[in-house]
Formats: structure tokens, sequence, C-alpha cells
């Protein structure tokens, strides 16, 4: 309607060659925890990943309500879910030409790829793939942020933003 704007997005990608990290390296430790050995990590030479997105924007009288969600999976066992606002509280001329506030908050949480190992012991096999990487491992992160904006010569907009990211591995190793 006048007032609200949704989309919803399906996405599709496949990645094939060589996706190992040539400078991740995996520990090979004992039953103590101390690293005996180090070897280079190594991942699939091929990714399909897909997602669906959808975002809807409210404008009430005044502010503007934007939310986004997006699930994401692939065939390396990571599924992934996002959760991404932004509120927009217009300050009016008081504070310069058209200027605002804008608040942001950002969850996001995602599993562990089925081959990420933060270590190897060393009285087992090496396997296949194996990455220490803690990207690809389970993790959740989060955003927070506040921006202030305002419109001036020619219709451009100066902002100034600053923001708190968090990133919490649940084992990075």
């Amino acid at each position: 309607n006048r007032r609200m704007l949704m989309q919803l997005n399906y996405s599709y990608s496949m990645v094939d060659g060589y996706l190992t990290d040539p400078f991740k390296i995996l520990s090979v430790v004992d039953n103590s925890g101390l690293a005996q050995d180090y070897v280079y990590e190594s991942r699939p030479d091929s990714r399909v990943k897909q997602s669906i997105y959808m975002q809807s924007m409210y404008h009430f009288e005044r502010i503007v309500l934007d939310v986004s969600y997006r699930y994401m999976w692939d065939d390396w066992e990571i599924d992934s879910h996002t959760v991404d606002s932004r509120f927009r509280i217009p300050l009016g001329d008081s504070f310069g030409q058209s200027s605002y506030i804008q608040l942001h908050f950002r969850y996001y949480q995602q599993s562990a790829a089925d081959f990420y190992k933060p270590f190897l012991l060393n009285n087992d096999a090496i396997p296949a793939f194996a990455s220490a990487d803690y990207r690809i491992g389970e993790m959740t992160a989060f955003t927070v942020g506040v921006k202030y904006g305002m419109l001036v010569n020619n219709g451009h907009d100066l902002s100034f933003r600053v923001e708190y990211y968090r990133q919490t591995p649940t084992n990075a190793g």
C-alpha cells in the first residue's frame, strides 16, 4: 500500500574450484591439548548456497521502520538466520535541514560446516576435509548502532554512524 513496501527474494549460487584457504592450518593435539603437529586445512572444491530474503519497510506518520530476515543454507551443512532492523526518526529542521536519527540492530546466528574442526587429535586419522576457520563454525553475532544524517546542498546526504559489533563463536579452537 502507500505506506508499506515488501520484498521477497530467492538466491542460488554455485561455486566450483579451489575453495581451501592456503593460509589456514589446524593444530594436531595430544590428549592433554598440547600441539604435536600442524596441517593445512582442506575444504571441498564446490559449494552450493541458497537463501530466502524478506524485507518490509513501513512509513508511519513521521518515522520509518525497516525490518528484514534472511535464511541461508548450503551443502556444507551451514545454515544461518539474519534479522536486521532500522528505525529512522526525523528531527526536522531544528537540527539542520531535514536531519534524522536512525537506530540499527542486527542479529546473526549460524551453524557449523560439517567439516569444521577446531583441532585434530593425533590418534585420529586426518579427514579428507577439515578446517579450523571459526568463520565456518557455529556462532552468533549482533550489531547495534546509531546514525545521524542531514540533507545538505543539492540534495546530498551527510551522515555519521557509530556501531558496535560482537561476534561469539561457540568454539574458536
